[in-house]
């Protein structure tokens, strides 16, 4: 959310959840049920600040609803929480929990959280009152014994924390905001945490798990929802690569179609991507680190690449980056990548959740599969779609060439042979003029 979008309070009827978890399986793909358990949590929030404004006492009410997000790096926990912010137009803070200690050591206070959502809300203190904060690494602030010394970056975060997700006034600057409409947000990986599984496949984590782990009762019981984030498979780092728009090889290729560009990248090369991203076990974000590494390069020319007429850019596994300057088959229109697919409610059936696979042939090199090049048309011929246009392409460049060389030699004529050409024409001028007047002269 970018500082100063939101300048006013939110006059809301009540947040639809059905829409807004339509759009998360649009831009987040799996996590069946972070998704719709954040949904109900926004959705019971923002209709509670409804009813509070419009005259129900705060304790007549059930209290608002945080959630605590127990996953591995890289599994969605904060684009969840970010998509849902934008899409609600909620001002959004990220914050980590080491970042904090206990009030009056070194380290930032807990209140500046606060400070940080209402810069994001542009200042507006009703649009923070309503906002989102996600505080990442909660589990790095678990209790720890230091034989008998404060642990002042652990638990003491934890009790400072308390008072903000409950509810209370804090004060930044000369504005004043109540944090008891706030949707808090919390994420850890806790891998030593094990989670069972409910009836519908959902991961599960108990309070006493987590109160073993380190988190002080309390803390738990502020956030009355707990969800488990299911770590990414090979298959699904796939899906995320080829298929998902907020992929950065989707963002990558759209980027080069719009210049007319055709990026390919060899099947083998995904692979290796895919296979590196298992090992490294940081989810998603490998996935970015390793197209920008392969890309980056590619990215910072693409103009030179444009003016020097590069049609389609091959990545093979070596290395090596292959350069056309003309596109066999069917081009990429930056229309296609960047078009918002029509797609019916999701609530019912989550499994679509990323934007339909571009064609199978714009990951494969050569697209029949073969290791040949031109590939292979239905004839079994080796000729490009592309010749025939060539040919005419070069006839008419000679056309106009010989067209060019005959203005260039009459421009460039000997003076006689220019005299001699007058000649001709002041002869036959008389004859013309006077074949002309018979023409009009009435019978």
């Amino acid at each position: 959310m970018r500082k100063g979008e939101i300048t006013m309070p939110l006059d809301r009827t009540g947040l639809d959840p059905e829409k807004l978890l339509q759009h998360l399986n649009q831009e987040v793909y799996g996590q069946k049920w972070a998704k719709e358990k954040l949904t109900d949590a926004l959705a019971w929030n923002q209709e509670r600040l409804r009813l509070i404004r419009q005259g129900v006492h705060a304790t007549d009410l059930p209290a608002k609803a945080n959630i605590l997000f127990v996953g591995p790096t890289g599994c969605g926990k904060t684009l969840i929480a970010s998509t849902a912010a934008t899409y609600c137009k909620l001002p959004y803070y990220y914050t980590t929990a080491t970042e904090f200690s206990a009030a009056g050591y070194v380290g930032r206070n807990v209140d500046g959280i606060i400070a940080g959502l209402l810069e994001a809300a542009g200042g507006s203190v009703a649009a923070a009152e309503e906002g989102i904060v996600f505080i990442d690494e909660v589990d790095k602030v678990r209790r720890r014994n230091f034989g008998g010394q404060d642990d002042v970056g652990g638990e003491s975060v934890q009790h400072a924390l308390l008072t903000l997700l409950e509810g209370t006034t804090v004060t930044v600057g000369t504005q004043s905001v109540d944090t008891s409409g706030i949707t808090f947000v919390a994420g850890g990986a806790f891998t030593s945490v094990s989670a069972t599984i409910g009836p519908e496949g959902e991961r599960q984590f108990e309070a006493e798990q987590l109160i073993r782990f380190g988190l002080i009762p309390e803390f738990i019981g502020r956030f009355s929802v707990r969800v488990g984030l299911s770590p990414l498979t090979a298959a699904d780092l796939r899906v995320l690569l080829l298929e998902c728009r907020s992929s950065t090889l989707w963002k990558t290729r759209n980027l080069f179609a719009r210049q007319g560009i055709e990026l390919v990248i060899d099947n083998a090369v995904i692979d290796a991507i895919i296979e590196r991203a298992v090992r490294m076990g940081t989810g998603a974000r490998s996935l970015d680190e390793m197209v920008k590494d392969r890309c980056l390069g590619l990215m910072s020319r693409i103009m030179e690449l444009r003016r020097r007429g590069v049609k389609r850019l091959l990545l093979r596994e070596d290395g090596v980056v292959e350069e056309m300057s003309f596109s066999p088959g069917r081009t990429v229109e930056p229309e296609r990548l960047s078009a918002e697919p029509s797609r019916p409610s999701t609530t019912t059936d989550p499994t679509p959740d990323c934007a339909p696979p571009p064609p199978a042939h714009l990951f494969t090199f050569p697209p029949n599969g073969s290791s040949s090049f031109p590939p292979t048309v239905a004839n079994g011929s080796t000729e490009s779609p592309m010749m025939p246009k060539a040919w005419m392409t070069l006839g008419l460049t000679l056309f106009l060439l010989l067209l060019g060389i005959g203005a260039y030699r009459h421009s460039h004529a000997l003076p006689a042979e220019r005299g001699s050409e007058s000649e001709v024409r002041g002869e036959e001028t008389p004859r013309l003029l006077e074949a002309l007047k018979e023409s009009h002269v009435p019978k």
